[in-house]
């Protein structure tokens, strides 16, 4: 029940930050999703506090193929991404981390939720995450590029096996928090 959130917010606490966490991800939901319910979300939870850091994780759900038809179109896709960093930035510190690798073995992926099968791509994933890192920058938003460090743990690609191909197991969720807490821009925002 930790995912790599609440695995983050454990060492941090550890660390000596004392971090109050709220993982307001929702399984499924695209950019348009997020960024409709994001920036009012974040503003009932941090208020008026100065150091208050958001961190958005992108997923990759905008990026499946129903069929052979992308959920999102790639320009709406980097849009909503756009339209999400503006709006969350004028709230707290922005930090944002990018799509992590699929196991394109498991693939395609049946929703249990909505009963569609999604096929996600790692070419994809790695096409918008080079997209969003300029986004990212052009606006002055640390961006961490998980996508070839994982491609290469040693614990996250079993762990993703071990699970449905799109999440993994607590490896995996661990994984990501370790590099996620490594990063000097979050160091960084904690100590700010």
């Amino acid at each position: 029940g930790l995912g790599w959130p609440g695995r983050l917010a454990l060492m941090s606490r550890a660390a000596g930050t004392p971090v109050v966490a709220y993982n307001l991800g929702v399984h499924g939901q695209t950019l348009k999703q997020i960024a409709a319910r994001g920036a009012d979300e974040c503003q009932a939870r941090l208020g008026s506090a100065s150091g208050g850091v958001i961190l958005l994780g992108t997923g990759a759900n905008d990026l499946a193929l129903v069929g052979n038809v992308p959920r999102t179109p790639r320009r709406r896709v980097l849009a909503e991404f756009t339209g999400l960093l503006e709006a969350l930035s004028d709230i707290a510190t922005l930090l944002v981390i990018g799509p992590f690798p699929i196991c394109e073995e498991r693939m395609p992926y049946l929703s249990s939720e909505s009963g569609l099968s999604f096929m996600f791509r790692n070419a994809d994933i790695e096409a918008v995450t080079a997209d969003y890192q300029d986004i990212a920058l052009e606006r002055d938003v640390p961006f961490l590029d998980l996508y070839p460090a994982l491609s290469e743990d040693p614990r996250y690609l079993p762990a993703l096996e071990r699970g449905d191909g799109l999440h993994g197991d607590g490896e995996a969720y661990q994984s990501v928090a370790d590099m996620i807490f490594g990063w000097t821009e979050w160091q960084r925002a904690l100590s700010a």
